[in-house]
Parts: structure tokens; C-alpha cells; sequence
């Protein structure tokens, strides 16, 4: 889990060489009482852990499977989760390992900074590609003539190349020590000291840039869609009566265009509360430093990260990639 708090040495320990036999800042918690929190933790973490994996495997192999899926946001929605998948095949189980095994044995302080950046990275990118997500979805609202233009490979891939160099470059230097220190807490979670403000300002760009994004999408699609629906009611109560005497008129293709419009945007900005509901509460904490104090809570925290992964292709599954199949078909 990252950080940018700089006052959390006593709280976790810190391997400087990578000599592996240089154990003597290493845990030992060998004779402490284990917390019973801390006994069921893995076995709901490993059972949260593989329902999550199915279930993103399960939707990257219906988007593979139709090629039509890839169109527009749909290759946003694969790297999404491309990235749920993979964090749930490495940094998810790597800290479930360490906090099964931190009670019992004494762990290399330098174990972080081989395993977390996996965890951090596959986090981070997740969160950048519903943040893509979410600007996708304001320009098919805001600018739908010209959301053909913007809704392109040719737009998204450099969006998301940016997202990856952004992330590296947080999550990379500190395996060598350089801008940051991987550290390792008594309950086996890990952290990422900041050592200059170049780290510092790349925490803040990958950890609030697309909560943010999120959140303003979100805002502003669901505000615009209760006005769309006033709007709707006041017309339709005004030529009621003389629609009524109408015959029923065809449907056209626009209509049915935005009618899957709609789906699709209220399942992602469904999708969009619930990583706001799941990451708020850990960002807070890393924040303000609460989570160094208190490292049980910190461990339960990272149970909602992996039900937010669990239900995700859930709801991109049945909203958008049942709704594509049907009309395909």
C-alpha cells in the first residue's frame, strides 16, 4: 500500500542491502500472541482473492471472444480487467503469503521491495483506466458529435501509455532505493516511504488524480441524466393527450443508440461508486497516516480492494457485454 507519510519508521522496518543473510532488522514476532483478526484474514482474503480472478478471466475471455467488444470503450474496459486479473494472479496472493507468515517467522525486511510493486502498479493502473472511463463517458455525453473522434485507439492508447509511465515511475525507483524506500509492517502489509517531493507529487498524481476523475464524472453524468429525466416528464405531461392521438412511430436508430447509451453509462457509473466506496476509506488512512499506527485495519481495508475487483466484470458483464452480444447476434 502506498504512502507519503515520512514519520512511519517505528512502524515498519527497512532493509538497506539486498544481502539476503543481513536479517538484523528483520520482524520477529516469533513469541507475540497472534491476533485471531490476523489468523482469519488469509482464508478471506484467498477466498475473495479467486472469486475475483474467475470472474475477471471469465469477462476477458467473452471480450476476446467477440472482437466486437474491443470497439470504443471496450478496450478501456479490457485493460481494466486485464489489470483486476493480473493483481489478483501477483500482488493480491504475495500479500496474502506475508500476512499468513508474519506471525510465525522472521521476515526480510527487503521482502517489499520484490513483491508490493506488483501490487501497487496493477492498482494503480485499475484506477487510472475507470478514470479513462469515466472522461470517455463525458465526452459521449457532452460532446456527442464529436465523440467519434475522441472515442478511438488512436486517442486511448496514448492516454493510457501516460497512465503506465506514471505508475512506473512511482512504483520502480524505490526497488533500488532511489526516490523512495519499500518498507515492511509486523503484519506483513508493505508502504512506500517518500524520501523527496518528486515521489511525494507522484503519489499524489496516481493516487488522487483518478479518484478524483471518477468522482467528477460520476457527478456530472448523474446530474445530467436527472435533468435529461425532468426534462423527459415535463414533456411528456405537456403533449401528452396529443401524442396520444398519434400513431405509434417508429423507432429509430438514434433512439436505440441512446437508450444503450444510457445502459452502459449508468452501469459505469455504477461501477465508478463503487471504487469510490472501496478506495475512499484506504487513501484517507494512508493519508493521514492512520494506517501506520494501526496495521490490522490497514489489512482489513485491502479486503474491499479485492470485492471492488469481484464485482466489477460483474456488472460490466451483465450491462454492457450481454447488452453488445444481444444486439450483435
Amino acid at each position: 500500500m502506498p504512502t507519503n507519510s515520512g514519520n512511519i519508521s517505528k512502524y515498519y522496518c527497512m532493509k538497506e542491502s539486498f544481502t539476503p543473510t543481513n536479517i538484523t532488522r528483520s520482524l520477529n514476532n516469533s513469541t507475540a500472541q497472534v491476533d485471531p483478526a490476523i489468523i482469519v484474514w488469509p482464508y478471506m482474503a484467498g477466498v475473495l482473492c479467486s472469486v475475483a480472478a474467475v470472474l475477471n478471466f471469465s469477462a476477458l475471455f467473452v471480450i476476446f471472444k467477440f472482437p466486437v467488444l474491443f470497439k470504443g470503450a471496450g478496450f478501456l474496459i479490457a485493460h481494466l480487467l486485464a489489470c483486476n486479473a493480473m493483481e489478483c494472479l501477483t500482488g493480491i496472493p504475495m500479500l496474502i503469503n506475508r500476512v499468513a507468515k508474519a506471525p510465525y517467522i522472521q521476515m526480510d525486511c527487503g521482502i517489499c521491495r520484490y513483491q508490493h510493486g506488483f501490487y501497487i502498479t496493477f492498482n494503480n493502473l485499475a484506477n487510472w483506466s475507470e478514470a479513462l472511463l469515466g472522461l470517455n463517458r463525458l465526452a459521449a455525453i457532452i460532446l456527442p458529435l464529436q465523440f467519434h473522434t475522441v472515442n478511438r485507439n488512436l486517442i486511448q492508447l496514448p492516454a493510457l501509455l501516460a497512465c503506465w509511465v506514471l505508475t512506473l515511475a512511482y512504483t520502480v525507483p524505490p526497488t533500488a532505493d532511489i526516490l523512495g524506500i519499500y518498507l515492511l509492517s509486523e503484519t506483513g502489509t508493505c508502504a512506500i516511504m517518500s524520501q523527496t517531493a518528486v515521489t511525494r507529487v507522484l503519489y499524489s498524481l496516481n493516487a488522487y488524480c483518478p479518484t478524483v476523475l471518477i468522482a467528477a464524472a460520476a457527478f456530472v453524468i448523474t446530474t445530467k441524466f436527472a435533468r435529461d429525466v425532468k426534462l423527459r416528464r415535463m414533456v411528456h405531461v405537456v403533449s401528452g393527450e396529443r401524442e396520444a392521438r398519434r400513431p405509434p412511430p417508429l423507432v429509430s436508430p438514434v433512439v436505440v443508440m441512446s437508450e444503450r447509451q444510457r445502459r452502459i453509462t449508468k452501469m459505469l457509473v455504477m461501477s465508478f461508486c463503487l471504487s469510490l466506496t472501496c478506495q475512499t476509506p484506504v487513501y484517507i488512512l494512508v493519508s493521514t497516516g492512520y494506517n501506520a499506527s494501526n496495521p490490522i485495519i490497514t489489512v482489513y481495508l485491502n479486503l474491499l480492494t479485492m470485492v471492488h475487483y469481484a464485482a466489477t466484470p460483474v456488472r460490466i458483464f451483465a450491462k454492457h457485454i450481454l447488452n453488445k452480444i444481444t444486439i450483435n447476434k
